[in-house]
């Protein structure tokens, strides 16, 4: 009889498998399809098959489209695993009932399979920053940051191999830390040119950016159709101008959820690939979107490639904030703060501790009382926060862990056992040891990590 169920299609296996079980523990055929057994709700495929989010396939281009992208379904598994976890800086909560969701979700979906889509106007909004400044951060509505967001999460794969490797699965800024740190370890590369692209997001050419995008698209041929591609084309390029597309030529809305993602191809095609082709071997580039990091033997070496960095964004009217002229020697112990960490030389290597503000914007994380939090959700941020302090917990993880719980006892995290928090505390400092390993061996030619990834929390 199971195999009779395994020949089955996969839609309807697992129901029929239910059933099978069902039977099993005591009901009969006739009390199944009857109805005379107690009430009990039936169980869908899409309940006992959980649906994943929608990405391109480079290796099936037929079956790649921007519909599947805004199947209702995916939109709404985008909205439920992004937009309502995720509430964006002026902490607006987007908390519309499943009913009404998937009516305006639907809505969306046809005008974006219609070409009538074009994202609406943003809502205006300052946030602080450590400078003392105020960021304009455009935050769109609801529906906006879903469609966005379905667009980038369905490109991400397709371009891994495309982007910096520090915007691949399992990456970002930590894994730029551990190449740091096993580039001075493996290769005595002590010299580091720390800089940032001044106002990044507002400074880039919008018709550039999109250009970029075909350069970097196109070539994959994610489509069987030219219809399709074109689709997609026109789609990243309502993403990129938005609403004001007669208006406004430079800049990209920074809140959106698609313009990280046009920004790192932009400058994989104006800053990455010109810069390579200039400065060869001779120094190593780390970029996470806009901050970048040369990397050399030689101060006069990383010197010269952050001036061709400057000449090359100065084509396009941006600019580094310091213009290239931070550049420090890792054994020298100057204070330098990478990330929220404080990089040091030593006999075990380079070492990384979390620095002052850094412990207080994790304290002032945890103080936030966010509506409409769960149990689940503060356990979710909770882990996330502990993930991110990878590098420090590899140092000293005695005495920050003993930090840590002391905040959340006072903050009244008491849900989560102790014995859950150290082990977390563990689990994040082998998972650092690990990508630095990963790190050294990537240095090595012909070496294979042989490491499997680990999934970030969120």
């Amino acid at each position: 009889m199971s195999g009779h169920f395994l020949d089955l299609p996969d839609r309807h296996a697992a129901i029929r498998r239910q059933r099978w079980q069902n039977l099993r523990n005591g009901r009969t055929l006739d009390e199944w399809f009857s109805g005379t057994s107690p009430p009990q709700r039936r169980t869908s495929v899409r309940e006992e098959i959980p649906r994943q989010i929608y990405v391109f396939c480079v290796a099936e281009p037929g079956t790649n489209n921007l519909r599947e992208v805004a199947d209702p379904e995916n939109l709404n598994l985008i909205w439920e695993t992004f937009v309502d976890s995720a509430r964006g800086r002026d902490r607006s909560a987007f908390n519309i009932p499943k009913g009404q969701r998937m009516a305006i979700l639907r809505n969306l979906s046809r005008a974006i399979c219609s070409g009538e889509y074009t994202p609406g106007r943003c809502r205006t909004v300052y946030i602080p920053k450590s400078n003392g400044q105020r960021r304009r951060l455009e935050v769109p509505s609801a529906t906006d940051r879903v469609a966005a967001k379905a667009f980038a999460e369905a490109l991400k794969p397709a371009l891994w191999d495309r982007l910096p490797r520090h915007y691949g699965p399992n990456a970002g800024y930590l894994h730029l830390l551990a190449d740091i740190k096993a580039m001075a370890e493996q290769r005595g590369c002590f010299f580091i040119g720390d800089d940032d692209i001044a106002n990044c997001y507002p400074t880039i050419p919008r018709v550039e950016a999109h250009q970029a995008f075909c350069g970097v698209v196109e070539p994959l041929r994610l489509t069987s159709t030219q219809s399709d591609a074109d689709e997609i084309s026109q789609f990243a390029r309502k993403l990129i101008f938005g609403v004001e597309r007669q208006t406004r030529t430079i800049g990209l809305g920074q809140g959106s959820c698609y313009s990280p993602l046009a920004a790192s191809i932009f400058l994989k095609e104006f800053l990455d690939v010109p810069l390579e082709r200039t400065i060869g071997n001779t120094v190593n580039l780390l970029r996470y979107v806009d901050n970048t990091f040369v990397i050399g033997h030689e101060h006069c070496e990383v010197r010269a490639a952050m001036l061709e960095i400057q000449r090359l964004l100065s084509r396009n009217g941006m600019n580094l904030k310091e213009a290239g002229t931070r550049i420090i020697d890792l054994r020298q112990n100057t204070e330098m703060s990478i990330f929220g960490f404080r990089a040091r030389w030593g006999r075990n290597g380079l070492t990384y501790q979390i620095t002052d503000k850094t412990r207080e914007r994790i304290r002032l994380r945890l103080t936030e009382r966010i509506t409409g939090r769960n149990r689940e959700q503060t356990t979710r941020v909770v882990r996330g926060l502990i993930e991110g302090l990878q590098p420090a917990l590899a140092q000293a993880q005695g005495s920050l862990m003993q930090w840590f719980l002391q905040i959340l006892a006072h903050e009244g995290y008491l849900h989560i056992p102790r014995t859950q928090i150290e082990q977390w505390g563990q689990e994040a400092a082998e998972k650092w040891d690990q990508r630095v390993q990963e790190c050294k061996l990537a240095l090595i030619p012909g070496a294979t990590t042989g490491i499997e990834e680990n999934p970030q929390v969120s």
